[in-house]
This record gives structure tokens, C-alpha cells and sequence, in this order.
């Protein structure tokens, strides 16, 4: 049995686009974000979701049995995968996670993701793809409780080959509509790959975060989004959630990949750079609004973070906003 879009849990305002019987693409947009979804039946009982997003949440459900598995292969960003009563484990930027526990959601603490989604339940699981795989000795069922045993999720780092065979499937669906057979081809050959890893040297230490956890480091968050330049968010946070500083900071780099002060430094230096591209004010009253006094000490943190000092920026930007090409790049 094959799944088709209907089969899916969509909300309203999520566009559904059939491209042929055997893949769809999944849209939207509106003011908390975009996305786009591209969605393929690799094979009866295995599909392949292409996702793309700048948002915080994907409230697009799998419709798999309670038997089977998930693997998810981050490229950007990251994913938050909530197993439920087990809590909540964050796929960083390259990481691969493997679950044998159906996620209850999907969500992203950046705002954004990019990435490979590949769900198999077993109980749809096309015979051919099964006899194809014990050719190389894989059968799935026990590569999922191998890697998996007793706990949620397997999480490693992959490299070599099976980066390379990630890398494949990427570059199939980048190009449109893949061809089926080599989606196939290339979806057996990541899991013969992963039939080679020795979980107990390749697993990543996977700290699972709880709800309150997760909670705590979301409010954070939302604090520094408000005021970037403040500098009693952690305090007045890990006050209110009764729990230390240290603590709330070692959720809030689990959940986001950065420090409290890397993550308001990232927010306070895009604003900059918003203010120098699209305007004309001056480096000093733009230092000010960054929460830096002296112009001298914001131009050396802006060009760690860009490559350029301000006015190498401004100028550069506003080269390209003519269709002109800057002789250096600049983010």
C-alpha cells in the first residue's frame, strides 16, 4: 500500500500540491512563517519528506502504524523531536537521529530547518524492498532495535559513506521530481550503511529535555527576542522557573545550539545589519540602538560576525541592491 497526500494530517492553511501518484509538494505560508514540503513514496511503506522551513513548528503527521521508524538527517538549523513521556531530543546541524519511538511532533527552536525526513512502517513494507535489503543482510525491524534498544532515539554524526549516500538523496530531490529507481537505490543504500554502524562507538550522547525544560529555555528565548541588549534575562527567567542560572542555561543551549549571549548577539547583529543595508543612519546612533557606546568596539564585533566593518557593509550591500558585484563577499 502506497500513502498519498490524503493520508496525512494537514491543517487548513497548508497548500497540497499532487505532482504525479507517487509524490506531492505541501505549502504554506502566512505570518508565523513558510514552509514547503516536498513528500515522495520511495516504496510501499517508506516516505520521504524534502522539508524546507522558517517557522517553529510542522503540524504534518506521518501516518504510520505504531510498529516502524523514523530518521531524521538535519542540514540546517534544528529539529526538536518530542517522544512524550520520554521528553524531547534536538537534532543539531549534521546529525542524524533514528527513533524507533513515533515522534508526537516535530518542531524548531531556530525558526527554520532544513532537512531529510524518512519514516518506514513495517507493517506496509513492500516484500521486494525486504528481499532487496537481505541481499545485504539488512532487515529493517532488527536495524531499528540495534541502534534503538530500550531508549528513543539513536543519535550520530554521520561521515564517510553514509554522508555521502545522505548527500545522494539530497541531490535527487533538489533536482524536481527524482527518478523513482534511484530514490530507491539510494534510500537502501543509507540503510545498508546504517546496518554498519556500531552503535555503541558511534551513538552521541542525547540528553532528552522534558517539558518544563523545554518551556523554561522557550521563555528565555522569547525574552531575549523582545530585548536583545538586555542583560538580566537569565536571572529573571531561572528566578521565575525556580531553578538556577547554570541549569537554565545548559537547556537553552540544548534546545537552540547557542548561549543566551551568542543567541542575543545573533538577533542584536542582524538588526544591524537590517538598519545599515536599508538606511542611512549613522554607525554611531546604529551602535547605540545595539546596545554598544562606543562605535570602535561595535564596528570589531560586527566585523567578526559579517566580515566586513559597517561601512565595508553598508557600501557593499548597497552595490548589490544596483546589481553590481562586490570584488569580497560578505554574508
Amino acid at each position: 500500500m502506497m500513502l498519498s497526500n490524503t493520508d496525512f494530517k494537514m491543517p487548513e492553511h497548508w497548500n497540497v500540491e499532487p505532482i504525479d501518484d507517487s509524490s506531492w509538494r505541501v505549502r504554506y505560508e502566512n505570518m508565523e512563517g513558510h514552509g514547503d514540503v516536498l513528500c515522495y513514496n520511495v516504496a510501499a511503506g517508506i516516505v520521504l519528506l524534502d522539508i524546507d522551513l522558517s517557522c517553529y513548528e510542522l503540524p504534518v503527521a506521518a501516518p504510520l502504524g505504531a510498529s516502524g521508524f523514523s530518521m531524521n538527517w538535519c542540514t540546517q538549523d534544528r529539529c526538536e523531536v518530542d517522544f512524550g513521556p520520554d521528553g524531547s531530543a534536538v537534532v543539531g546541524e549534521g546529525l542524524l537521529c533514528v527513533s524507533s519511538t513515533m515522534a508526537r511532533a516535530f518542531t524548531y527552536p531556530a525558526g527554520g530547518y532544513r532537512g531529510l525526513e524518512c519514516f518506514v512502517d513495517f507493517s506496509q513494507l513492500d516484500p521486494s524492498v525486504k528481499d532487496l535489503l537481505a541481499c545485504f543482510g539488512v532487515d529493517l525491524e532488527q536495524l531499528s532495535f540495534r541502534l534503538c534498544g530500550s531508549i528513543p532515539a539513536f543519535m550520530m554524526r554521520p561521515e564517510g559513506a553514509l554522508r555521502h549516500a545522505l548527500r545522494v538523496i539530497g541531490d535527487l530531490v533538489s533536482r524536481g521530481t527524482p527518478d523513482a529507481g534511484a530514490l530507491l537505490a539510494a534510500t537502501c543504500e543509507v540503510f545498508a550503511l546504517l546496518n554498519l554502524v556500531d552503535p555503541a562507538s558511534q551513538r552521541l550522547a542525547c540528553a532528552y529535555l522534558q517539558r518544563s525544560q523545554r518551556d523554561v529555555a522557550r521563555r528565555l528565548r522569547e525574552a531575549i527576542e523582545a530585548d536583545p541588549t538586555g542583560t538580566a534575562h537569565v536571572a529573571a527567567v531561572a528566578n521565575e522557573g525556580g531553578m538556577g542560572e547554570a541549569s537554565l542555561r545548559c537547556y537553552f543551549a540544548r534546545m537552540y545550539g547557542k548561549t543566551p549571549a551568542a543567541f542575543a548577539r545573533s538577533i542584536v547583529f542582524k538588526r544591524a545589519a537590517r538598519l545599515l543595508a536599508q538606511g542611512d543612519a549613522a554607525i554611531s546612533d546604529i551602535a547605540l540602538v545595539c546596545g554598544y557606546s562606543n562605535p570602535s568596539k561595535f564596528s570589531s564585533a560586527f566585523r567578526r560576525e559579517y566580515g566586513a566593518n559597517p561601512l565595508e557593509y553598508r557600501r557593499r550591500k548597497r552595490l548589490e541592491f544596483h546589481g553590481e558585484t562586490p570584488r569580497t563577499a560578505v554574508k
